[in-house]
């Protein structure tokens, strides 16, 4: 790390969108983490079409901008349209290569998406949660929408090794050698990544066989998002001998929508697989706080109608709570809400969200839930997805096709 000097000032940030809408505590963060940078004239900055987890802001200098319909044009740092992202309105709509020295600044896609929300009403704000009629005589239900209303329920806490390194990626002063320090720190996680390194999804040429040369093939953004998956399982246990077998269907589930998600995020444009593994974990997140609040209660945690029925109630509301608390991205805490809403459709572009709900059809084939569920073909995420050309019969074909790549996602996941 640097020794800061070179740290972009608040005035710099107040003078760009949508940065200027951050809150006083939000810019304060922001501050911290965001350093001026500099590349010569002929580097490419952002590659049209592509993955990329950063947004940048030009301050000096002059790049030129392709656009995905082949247009070119020319911006400078001082002008107006440099108030906006690069390639605005979203990272991979243009090419951009400086045709000048410039000095710019880039910011984490998911940490600002957390710093605006909240500095601002967010659109999926935390809805009551109806104590409905057929509820009324359930006990679980009963203690939670209590304590979950009087807002003193309980949550989880993410690991912090994972806290750790998502702080340390998000810092673009932070080299590698940083970010594998940290991780370093978890013997385990660091093994799970050489070994992730080294599997047929991301190896390379060579063998890997330390912490630093697995960061450095797998990127930044990937190490983070593995990092949140591996830690998450810890948080997936119990010491009740009567929630043990509950919990461990519910990682069964949540590691098998996971692997299915980063297979069909990996065939559908504009989708970053391993975040789509990511959302698979913890679309039920929310049932965790459940499970754990009757975990000392024997007598409710035994009867297994009523905890259906609680869960199913306060899952969505109770998930949301838990990523907003964790400072994950709206998009995920949508994931959270909405990951059994069979008929959302939003917006004709799809979402992590759309990916879950399809794989979380595909996880029901063949168990008793698949009756409980509506058709492929039915949903409008079928529809918003790639799957949308196909007929259900060769969705499935996909699927059984990469049967291979699920069965290494849910190694991946498992260890």
């Amino acid at each position: 790390m640097n020794d800061g000097k070179n740290l972009v000032s608040p005035e710099v940030l107040e003078a760009l969108s949508p940065l200027n809408e951050l809150s006083y505590e939000g810019q304060k963060e922001l501050v911290a983490k965001t350093v001026i940078e500099e590349q010569p004239a002929g580097r490419t900055l952002i590659t049209k079409g592509g993955v990329d987890h950063w947004i940048y802001f030009l301050l000096r200098g002059e790049v030129e901008l392709t656009t995905s319909e082949g247009g070119k044009e020319t911006l400078l740092g001082s002008d107006e349209q440099a108030k906006l992202p690069l390639g605005h309105p979203h990272p991979g709509y243009a090419t951009v290569v400086t045709k000048t020295a410039i000095q710019f600044i880039r910011i984490d896609s998911d940490l600002l998406e957390v710093l605006l929300g909240e500095g601002q009403q967010d659109s999926l704000e935390l809805e009551e949660i109806q104590a409905q009629d057929e509820l009324a005589e359930n006990q679980v239900f009963n203690q939670i929408y209590h304590e979950y209303m009087s807002d003193s329920l309980i949550l989880p806490g993410m690991p912090d090794i994972a806290i750790r390194v998502r702080e340390v990626t998000q810092d673009p002063r932070n080299s590698i050698d940083v970010v594998a320090k940290v991780v370093q720190i978890d013997p385990a996680l660091t093994a799970r990544l050489i070994q992730v390194a080294n599997s047929p999804i991301y190896r390379g040429h060579a063998q890997i066989d330390n912490c630093r040369a697995a960061i450095t093939r797998l990127g930044l953004h990937i190490t983070r998002n593995l990092v949140m998956s591996f830690s998450l399982h810890n948080v997936f246990r119990t010491q009740s001998s009567v929630l043990k077998k509950r919990m461990a269907e519910l990682w069964e589930h949540s590691s098998q929508v996971a692997a299915i998600s980063f297979v069909l995020a990996g065939r559908s444009p504009g989708f970053d697989a391993n975040r789509a593994m990511l959302a698979g974990l913890v679309h039920d997140i929310g049932v965790l706080p459940v499970l754990s609040h009757v975990e000392a209660f024997p007598e409710l945690a035994s009867n297994r109608e009523d905890l259906d029925k609680a869960i199913e109630a306060l899952r969505p509301q109770v998930g949301s709570m838990v990523l907003r608390k964790w400072r994950f991205s709206s998009d995920l805490v949508r994931v959270a809400l909405e990951a059994e809403d069979w008929d959302r459709d939003p917006d004709t572009q799809p979402d992590y969200c759309d990916i879950v709900l399809m794989a979380q059809l595909h996880s029901f084939i063949g168990t008793p839930r698949m009756h409980e569920c509506p058709c492929l073909n039915s949903v409008p995420a079928f529809h918003k997805l790639l799957l949308g050309e196909l007929s259900p019969r060769l969705s499935l074909a996909i699927l059984d096709e990469a049967g291979e790549d699920v069965a290494e996602a849910l190694q991946l996941l498992r260890g």
